[in-house]
């Protein structure tokens, strides 16, 4: 407006100018004019942008997809050779490729979910994908790039191979690009069905040794093949230099599973040396120091671990643990309150709080740990299997029987596995004697990585009720069970000690019973006056033993507090 106005204020000081009714018609359709072809120009500009924008993210996406696919060294599998007798039973080379990929995630899944860290070690490690895309069937981005590849001249990463029946054996030959072949071979004793099934899981488990041979140890590691896991490890060491430090990792697990802690430091210590800013190795190193009684250091570990991984708040957690051990109960209040308030998750938070309801417990501090858990008992419209166990644990607590059958009820109904349900409701169960359902609760419960711990109590629980009720065989059975799930646990030790006591095995229960107290069982949760201790208390051995381990356990005790 302001140009017009300027424009009609020249032209009328020229001599001779157009009369001003004319000039003023003529000068607002001119102002119209420009103001309308403006708009248009504004909009044919926009519009003009917006295309050639999409045209150049077009063109930078394909360009990001063709080098992708350009660097890709993830596998594919290929359709396999098969015998004709296979074929016709509906074991073509298709079905095949397809079960063996489903092999192998099944074995890859069971690894990654023992412990939350088989998931994150691929983050920016080598981690070759395995891609099942069947070449031949079906149109898709993987069968693309795979055609691409062979265009550019850049080799695909295959795996192939073949089944072949000989008189009463099937052979599966694996081959994979740039990998020797090898030849599996298994006896038809149980009929064809099942010797595909056994070979194609060989295959499976020689095809992750290949590509990603941390989880294939860490999967032999929990089936207890801890010969094959040290061979992956050793493997590791010598040909993938790069993964050394998850090699040493890897070690350092296995030793923690064969109860060897101070073996198990030693790993993680040379897994932190290889690779100083390694998080996850200094977790583990702490939770194994404070197995060994070094809880000084192991704070110190779990120090550099956060420093490295400030975000990652299970390490946090562990911290807390081990401040409150040191008998830096503030600190541990402090950091767990933290936690709390700073993780917004409802129900990675509920979780949090009963984690610090059992720390409060622990350390005798029934009280806090009755209100922490009242905040996550009292909460109406909350039916997660957290708030079950919120309400089994403060039931727990208070002796309220009738409530921890209750609780426990819903959280099995929630969760039929529930290990914390089941042992809670078991130990109130032994309190009153009512063993046959306990032996019923036992029987439910099938063993997950999701209640490794609860399992091997519920294991001894069940093995006193059976001593209790004079059925020493199984109770025998059990306590053994108990102490192969984590051999470093004491308390199964004196159960078995009870046990041997009961049969008349009077060296037996002196062994087991100096087996639990070296595994850090307390004298102090010993009752003279309970069976079959009453029947030792008086002997000198005996009095020598829990003299002995007494001593230690107040010296233990001692260092703790000063710290």
């Amino acid at each position: 407006m302001a140009f017009f106005q300027k424009m009609w204020a020249a032209v009328q000081r020229i001599p001779g100018s157009i009369p001003r009714e004319r000039l003023r018609h003529f000068g607002t359709g001119l102002k119209k004019y420009f103001s309308l072809n403006s708009a248009e120009a504004r909009l044919t500009s926009l519009v003009s942008f917006l295309f050639r924008l999409g045209a150049l993210l077009l063109i930078v996406t394909a360009a990001v997809m063709i080098w992708r696919i350009y660097r890709n060294e993830g596998y594919t599998i290929e359709s396999f050779n098969v015998c004709k007798s296979l074929e016709q039973q509906g074991f073509d080379g298709v079905v095949i490729a397809r079960q063996l990929q489903d092999e192998y995630q099944v074995i890859k899944k069971a690894a990654a979910s023992v412990k939350v860290d088989s998931i994150k070690m691929s983050g920016g490690e080598e981690d070759p994908e395995l891609n099942v895309a069947v070449l031949g069937v079906g149109f898709s981005l993987k069968s693309i790039s795979y055609h691409l590849r062979e265009l550019v001249g850049r080799q695909n990463n295959l795996i192939r191979g073949e089944i072949t029946r000989a008189d009463s054996t099937l052979g599966l030959t694996l081959r994979m690009t740039g990998i020797e072949p090898e030849t599996f071979i298994e006896k038809l004793s149980g009929g064809e069905r099942q010797a595909i099934g056994h070979l194609l899981e060989r295959a499976a488990e020689k095809i992750l040794e290949n590509t990603d041979p941390y989880r294939l140890a860490i999967y032999y590691n929990k089936q207890k093949q801890y010969d094959d896991a040290l061979r992956v490890v050793r493997k590791m060491l010598i040909e993938r230099p790069k993964e050394r430090h998850w090699a040493l990792f890897a070690w350092g697990v296995i030793l923690t599973e064969q109860d060897d802690p101070e073996g198990a430091v030693a790993k993680y210590e040379a897994a932190c040396a290889v690779k100083p800013d390694f998080p996850l190795a200094y977790l583990r190193l702490g939770d194994c120091l404070q197995r060994t009684g070094r809880v000084d250091e192991a704070i110190a570990a779990y120090q550099k671990g956060i420093g490295y991984d400030p975000g990652e708040i299970w390490y946090y957690n562990s911290y807390a643990f081990a401040l409150n051990r040191a008998g830096r109960r503030e600190e541990a209040d402090e950091i767990m309150a933290k936690i709390i308030r700073e993780d917004t998750d409802p129900q990675r938070q509920t979780a949090w709080m009963l984690n610090w309801a059992e720390m409060k417990a622990n350390r005798g501090d029934e009280n806090g740990a009755r209100e922490v858990l009242r905040k996550v008992a009292d909460r109406k419209d909350d039916f997660t299997i957290e708030h079950a166990i919120a309400r089994l644990f403060l039931a727990y607590l208070e002796r309220d029987t009738p409530a921890v059958v209750a609780a426990a009820n819903d959280a099995l109904m929630i969760d039929p596995n529930n290990g914390f349900a089941r042992q809670s409701a078991m130990q109130i169960f032994f309190f009153h004697k009512e063993y046959d359902k306990m032996f019923a609760l036992a029987r439910g419960l099938q063993r997950s990585p999701e209640n490794y711990g609860q399992y091997q109590n519920i294991l001894n629980l069940t093995a006193m009720a059976f001593n209790a009720v004079g059925r020493h065989d199984s109770a025998f059975v059990y306590a053994n069970r108990s102490i192969a799930e984590n051999p470093g646990e004491g308390a199964p030790y004196s159960t078995l000690a009870e046990t041997c006591a009961f049969t008349g095995d009077k060296a037996g229960f002196y062994l087991n019973l100096e087996r639990a107290f070296q595994k850090g069982m307390s004298v102090a949760v010993i009752n003279p006056d309970d069976r079959p201790y009453n029947l030792f208390w008086k002997e000198p051995q005996y009095q020598a033993l829990i003299e002995k381990y007494r001593t230690r356990n107040n010296a233990t005790n001692g260092t703790v507090a000063e710290n």
